[in-house]
């Protein structure tokens, strides 16, 4: 049941991250992270929406944790 709440809650900030909604799609990364806390997509999901609303260092801080969570996949470090 934690995987099914963190992905729907992933999904909504999906869509509304997609329509521009970043205040509403951090509110869901942050129900999907409290689900599941060691995706590191939805720590870039919801840095993404940071940076749109010039959270700079919020961003920088779930980027930072995504990386900590995929420290062994090199392409991550690209971000």
């Amino acid at each position: 049941e934690k995987g099914m709440k963190a992905d729907e809650a992933l999904e909504k900030g999906d869509s509304y991250q997609n329509a521009g909604d970043h205040a509403n799609a951090i509110k869901q990364y942050d129900s999907a992270i409290k689900s599941d806390p060691n995706n590191a997509e939805t720590y870039i999901k919801r840095g993404n929406s940071k940076l749109a609303r010039n959270d700079l260092k919020g961003a920088l801080k779930d980027f930072d944790k995504a990386i900590e969570l995929k420290s062994g996949n090199a392409a991550w470090h690209v971000i």
